[in-house]
Formats: C-alpha cells, structure tokens, sequence
C-alpha cells in the first residue's frame, strides 16, 4: 500500500512519517512531498492508495489537489490535515469522497488511529467493492463468449477493418474502435491445483472480467481472450473522454493492472505474472504483438 504525506511544512511531513513508520504495523511505502506540485509528479507516476494532506498549502491547495486526485485516482484515501479548525474547510473537504479531517493539534495516537482505520477501509474494500450482482455476470460473461472467435481471428491474422465491417453488417457490437490502437497485456495465472485445470472454467474467466471492468472504472474498454489453462491476452483501449487530470494513458493502466495481480494473490489466492506491451499499438500489429509479449 502507497502512502503519500504532503505538507508545505518540512518537519511536519518527516515527523508524521518517522511516526507512521514506527508505529504502523502494515506494510507501507511511505512518500513524501513537501508542495502540491511535487504531489502532483509522484501521482504522475505512482498509484496512491492514502494521502496525509496539509489542507492550506501556498501554491496549489490541499483541496485543489485532492479535486484532481479524485478524478485521476478515485480509490485514493485523504486524511486531511490542518492547523485551522474552520467550517468551511471541514465543509469543503468532507463533500470530497474517501476524505476524513484532523487537526494537526490533535495527539499522535488520535492521528494513528485514523490512520489506521483508513487502511483498514481501504483493505476492506479491495475484497468487497470488486464482486458483481449475478445479472451482470451472466451478460459479462455471454459477451467475453460472443467474442473469442472475434479475437482469435485477429490473432490469427485477419485484417480487423473486415472483420468489424462483418459485424456492422450483422448488427453486432464490439467495445473495441477498429480505428484507434490498443493496449496488450499477456497474464498467467498459476493454478494452485489439477482440479483447478479441470473445473469449469467460467467461474474463473468471470472473476478477471469482473475485476478489470470494476477497476478500470469506464476509463478503458477491454476484452479477454482466454486462452485456456490460465494464460490470458486482455485488449486495452482509452475511452474517447478519457482525460484524468495526473496520471498519463500507461501509468493509469499500470496501477489497475497491480490491483488485479494484488487481488488475485491476496483475496483469490492465486500468484499471477502479467506483462504489459509498452505503449499501444494498431489491431492489425496485434497478432505480432503477441508474438513478442509471449
């Protein structure tokens, strides 16, 4: 779990992470960022699951920049920290989502327990918030099936222009625009069992649509091809509208993509390597792509 602590106030920010460090027993990768602008670079690159954030800050505010936290990282937990007890800083905070208030008068051990209920939230959330109600299932999955041959032609080498101009023909829809390149991510999934390889394999394709769409957040469209015994090529594609305000197109992917490992390994219990192809590519380089991923 990533933890940033941002205060425009040096010895406040080394000694609330001296004081985390010290007494927080989950494992954290603490950060620290003496201004919003350096914020605004570690987001740029780095997911953050908790800030500890100095709400009054010369430059860009603390509420400024939990606005755009929120639209580039909308799981992100704030902990707002103040030296003004004002309403209309707790009323402006507190209509931000995944935000809590302290003052900077209050204890250590008052800040330690916020800080530790957020985390325990924040964990909580991660292996409840992801599950689906079973209508939604059903229609995720008869797609994820309507479009395996779809995708393995692709990969076989047919042209996607033809293809797609099939489908339009037919009255089909697919999530993916022909016109605009994709992202590829090769995933292995290990099995923990030979029951596992034998089972039906509906419930377990179904677990990884499910994460990726809830974590992707409408951001990116995507589609799995299953390539059976858990070794799976997922399509990427950035929404017309995507336009989060920190983090760039790869970084925004990455960070979903170490959820779902993180996911699979702590809540379903099985280890996952997964490779991302660096940059997007055209549908009709796909199947060359792959080559190269596998």
């Amino acid at each position: 779990m990533n933890l940033l602590i941002v205060d425009d106030e040096r010895y406040i920010v080394n000694y609330l992470f001296a004081l985390i460090e010290e007494h927080i027993e989950t494992d954290l990768n603490i950060q620290k960022a003496y201004s919003g602008a350096e914020a605004l670079e570690i987001l740029s690159v780095s997911k953050i699951d908790l800030m500890l954030l100095d709400i009054h800050m010369p430059g860009c505010s603390g509420l400024e920049l939990a606005r755009q936290v929120g639209e580039s990282w909308p799981r992100c937990h704030i902990i707002f920290l103040t030296a003004y007890d004002n309403f209309e800083y707790i009323y402006q905070a507190n209509r931000l989502s995944h935000t809590s208030y302290l003052l900077k008068t209050e204890s250590d051990e008052t800040i330690l327990t916020e800080v530790r209920r957020v985390i325990e939230n924040i964990l909580k959330e991660s292996q409840t918030e992801l599950l689906l109600d079973g209508a939604r299932s059903k229609d995720r999955l008869l797609t994820h099936l309507m479009q395996q041959n779809l995708l393995r032609e692709i990969l076989t080498g047919h042209d996607p222009h033809q293809i797609f101009q099939e489908l339009a023909l037919a009255g089909s829809d697919f999530c993916l625009d022909v016109s605009r390149p994709v992202y590829l991510a090769y995933m292995v999934v290990h099995l923990r069992s030979i029951d596992e390889y034998a089972k039906n394999m509906s419930t377990f394709v179904l677990e990884y649509l499910t994460l990726a769409e809830e974590l992707l957040d409408h951001s990116f469209s995507n589609i799995m091809l299953n390539l059976n015994h858990g070794n799976m090529l997922w399509f990427f594609q950035p929404s017309k509208d995507f336009s989060k305000s920190i983090p760039n197109e790869l970084t925004f992917l990455k960070s979903c993509l170490e959820d779902l490992m993180n996911y699979s390994m702590t809540t379903l219990h099985r280890n996952v390597n997964l490779i991302l192809y660096p940059q997007p590519v055209p549908l009709d380089a796909a199947a060359n792509t792959y080559y190269l991923l596998l």
